[in-house]
């Protein structure tokens, strides 16, 4: 019976030790005599385990438990300290204050001394699988940073405190509302609590090692505005894994990703067209992330990286005008690559102002800025399928002298601010007024074959305005544009009127030239025709002559002449006063390409008249007649004369008449005046 309740005792006392060890795992037992406590442990198994355990086991667990019941020592424990930061950026910012100093000793595990001997293929496709995060992307407080103003207005920004920072860190994009556009020379460097880093739109330059050491940067975001990246940007971040290089970057400095052990991954947007020095780089080797992180910190690492075709902005001119729409506006000009197109964006505000394309190389851009402000804007300019400019800076503001005369419309077109010059449309001609002046050109007609003793016809060749013909490169009138243009005109329902008339050709050019508004119809900055446009009033001409001279050949513009481009000024830039500025303009000239295209001695003679859009098509007078008259001084016609002379001894088979739109009220009613035909 006393071994009985023995038994029972040590029973007990072998729950009660079990319930204090699952209760406490990490406390130790409070037992102050171990050969007790093994006594304990040894009657308990004794009752609890098989009757055929040895006493060898017995001894060993005796063993197990002193290890378990050694005296603890008094600290509390705790979780251990994170000594790496966490893998994915935070999405705010600590409440409390960032470390007054930079850690004093470097992670304990080194990071890796060389970069994977293989790279892979093809970038990892799946995401991670913890979610990330996102970045809180408020801009930093200003409190943080110092910024010195620039040249060119702008500011540049560095760290006031490098031990006292974010780790994430937003840059301002303005500074007491003026913007920031570059991180200073050592602007950041060393400053080791930036985790993550947001470099917003208008920046354009990184400034040599200004985050050089940035030890635990893990992430950076940069953005198309930025251009340059110059020396030894991010060296030394030893935590960067990837980044991201925009479409607009265009120029790499040496260095830039100098001892950057982590970086595994540079994902160009643009991999094509770089260079270093004159050996251009594949573009296998920078559109995989891989094999360009791995350039990038090898065979490239000292060596620049430039864009071999990136567009260039140059002579770059404003000019204030009175478009006669909105009053005074402001004209930017510049000179680019070739149909480039050009984009104005406010640095303050973000707003784009102007994205157009540039015609040819010269660029015409129109901004609506009020009297007395000025604006701090980028401009950068992208040709179809190559890199971005580098990105100006440049103050928008109003110039002394005003210009007038002319209106900007898109692409680069600029258009006579002359109301008639293309608005007599929305004027209803009567039935009865067209045919009293077909009456009187009939009768003058006969005077004409009364002198010549032929069967004298008149061809009139009218061209419409080009802000007609280019009406969808007008601006609406909610953005400041004129925007109204008219199909219907007195010329072209007189046209209409006369089509079938068999002595008298009217020719209106708008339907044939609106076919072909891909090509340079006017001048870029003056108010007459190009050669091109003339080729197609010679082309319907020549379908009217043909008529009674059917042996005539009719010439292909692509097949038969040589179409070039080239540069000029232009009546309208004298009426804006940028002439003298050094602005210029697109033009276009056509020559043939063979020297037996003239017609020969049986081709019909003519009487040619008109304005100042009789110079163009008079290289097409070659291929259309064997003798040309011209009222005196032959060598250099006066325009505006409409005297017909020496008929009888001339006998022109055509009266030709060549003039533009604008002028057509004047020049008919000039015509229909005339009084002396002999």
């Amino acid at each position: 019976m006393k071994r009985f309740i023995r038994i029972i005792s040590a029973l007990i006392a072998a729950l009660m030790l079990i319930s204090v060890f699952a209760c406490e795992p990490a406390r130790p037992v409070p037992v102050t005599d171990t050969a007790a406590a093994s006594e304990t442990v040894k009657q308990t198994e004794a009752q609890t385990e098989p009757e055929t355990e040895t006493p060898e086991t017995v001894t060993d667990k005796v063993t197990e438990t002193e290890k378990i019941t050694e005296p603890a020592t008094t600290e509390k424990l705790t979780a251990a300290p994170d000594t790496e930061p966490p893998t994915e950026p935070p999405t705010e910012a600590p409440t409390t204050e960032p470390p007054t100093e930079p850690p004093t000793e470097p992670p304990t595990t080194e990071p890796p001394t060389d970069p994977p001997t293989e790279a892979p293929t093809e970038p990892p496709t799946e995401p991670p699988t913890t979610e990330e995060p996102p970045i809180d992307y408020r801009t930093t407080d200003s409190k943080y940073f110092t910024f010195t103003e620039l040249d060119d207005g702008t500011y540049e920004i560095a760290a006031k405190d490098i031990r006292k920072m974010p780790y994430t860190v937003v840059l301002p994009s303005t500074y007491n509302g003026i913007p920031v556009t570059r991180v200073a020379t050592n602007g950041f460097a060393y400053c080791t609590p930036i985790k993550n880093l947001i470099i917003p739109e208008n920046y354009v330059i990184l400034r040599n090692y200004c985050f050089f050491h940035c030890t635990n940067l893990k992430y950076v975001e940069l953005t198309d505005g930025l251009n340059t990246l110059e020396y030894g940007v991010f060296g030394g971040c030893t935590k960067l894994p990837e980044i991201i290089l925009p479409a607009g970057i265009s120029s790499l400095y040496p260095l830039i990703f100098k001892e950057c052990t982590a970086l595994k991954s540079v994902k160009f947007d643009d991999p094509d067209g770089w260079i270093a020095g004159v050996d251009k780089i594949a573009r296998s080797v920078l559109s995989n992330p891989t094999s360009a992180a791995k350039a990038l910190k090898n065979e490239y690492l000292e060596r620049s990286l430039k864009k071999e075709t990136a567009a260039a902005i140059k002579n770059i001119k404003m000019k204030t005008i009175n478009d006669g729409i909105n009053g005074n506006v402001l004209v930017l000009y510049c000179e680019t690559e070739e149909y480039a197109t050009v984009t104005v964006t406010d640095l303050v505000t973000g707003k784009v102002l102007v994205k157009e394309k540039a015609l040819g190389p010269y660029f015409y851009g129109m901004v609506l800025l009020p009297a007395g402000q000025t604006k701090l804007v980028s401009i950068k300019a992208q040709a179809d399928g190559k890199p971005v400019s580098k990105t100006l800076i440049r103050r928008l503001q109003h110039t002394a002298d005003v210009g007038n005369g002319a209106f900007i419309g898109k692409n680069s077109h600029v258009y006579l601010n002359y109301y008639d010059a293309f608005y007599w449309g929305g004027v209803a001609v009567s039935q009865e007024h067209m045919n009293n002046v077909r009456g009187y050109l009939k009768n003058r007609l006969q005077a004409v074959r009364d002198l010549t003793g032929k069967n004298t016809k008149i061809i009139m060749v009218i061209c419409t305005n080009p802000a007609t013909i280019y009406h969808s490169l007008q601006y609406p009138r909610e953005q400041g544009g004129r925007g109204d243009y008219f199909l219907s005109t007195p010329s072209t329902q007189f046209a209409e009127f006369m089509k079938d008339d068999e002595d008298i050709y009217v020719l209106d050019l708008r339907e044939i030239l609106s076919q072909h508004t891909d090509r340079l119809l006017f001048m870029q900055a003056d108010s007459h025709w190009t050669q091109i446009a003339a080729y197609y009033a010679y082309y319907l001409a020549i379908q009217k002559i043909k008529i009674d001279f059917p042996a005539l050949p009719t010439y292909d513009l692509d097949r038969d002449f040589n179409v070039t481009h080239n540069t000029s000024g232009g009546d309208l830039l004298n009426f804006m006063g940028m002439s003298g500025m050094g602005a210029r303009a697109l033009n276009a000239s056509v020559s043939p390409k063979r020297d037996d295209m003239k017609v020969g001695p049986d081709a019909p003679t003519a009487y040619i008249m008109g304005d100042s859009y009789y110079w163009a098509m008079s290289n097409y007078y070659d291929y259309m007649f064997s003798e040309v008259y011209l009222n005196e001084p032959e060598s250099n016609p006066p325009l505006y004369d409409y005297h017909l002379n020496n008929l009888a001894e001339r006998k022109p088979d055509y009266l030709l008449y060549v003039w533009t739109e604008r002028n057509i009220g004047g020049d008919l009613g000039i015509m229909l005046q005339m009084n002396e035909i002999n």
